[in-house]
């Protein structure tokens, strides 16, 4: 198969999905993190699409990494559920 010879690749998304879930303890374990609902929700929900994409691609790695970095997203949404930044100011 043609994507045999691209394996590197999954390694290099592996290791950036990796860090971006890595980057996302901090704002899972800040309880007074505020990260809004559009913010969180739609990311989460595009890097498991982006899960899904790589698991078709035999990147297999990726997938699960992307997943991993995907439900920090979901934590953080379900966590710190803020619907605004800006509602919370008044504007």
């Amino acid at each position: 198969m043609v994507l045999e010879s691209f394996v590197w690749q999954d390694y290099v998304l592996t290791i950036g999905a990796f860090v971006f879930a890595a980057l996302l303890i901090p704002t899972i374990r800040d309880s007074s993190a505020e990260v809004p609902r559009t913010t969180s929700f739609p990311t989460a929900v595009t890097i498991l699409v982006f899960s899904g994409t790589f698991y078709t691609l035999e990147l297999y790695l990726s997938a699960l990494a992307n997943l991993l970095t995907a439900a920090g997203w979901f934590l953080i949404a379900y966590m710190r559920p803020v619907e605004s930044l800006s509602e919370e100011d008044g504007s």
